[in-house]
């Protein structure tokens, strides 16, 4: 079986933001890597219930969460001034 699965990724160098690949439950094996969505450092992701996906990260000292739809398109991001953020969480109810 195969699933999509995130990484959240450093930017200090080569690397661009988000990237998602398909994993192969089976074998174990990733394919199809591709960047997912520009976004500066975002260390920790987290799906809500609706399949939004939330990242923290954070750019010249300053820290933000940024939310996307599951096609890569941004749907909101928040800058804040001071210590970025290192922990992004959902807490809802899951059916």
């Amino acid at each position: 079986m195969k699933e999509t699965v995130y990484f959240g990724t450093y930017t200090r160098r080569t690397s661009q933001g988000i990237y998602k690949a398909d994993f192969d439950t089976e074998t174990g094996q990733l394919a199809n890597l591709e960047l997912f969505a520009a976004e500066p450092s975002p260390t920790y992701l987290a799906f809500d219930q609706h399949q939004h996906l939330y990242t923290v990260g954070s750019e010249d000292d300053k820290g933000g969460i940024a939310a996307y739809q599951t096609d890569g398109s941004l749907l909101n991001h928040v800058v804040e001034e001071g210590a970025p953020h290192c922990y992004v969480a959902v807490d809802e109810k899951r059916d």
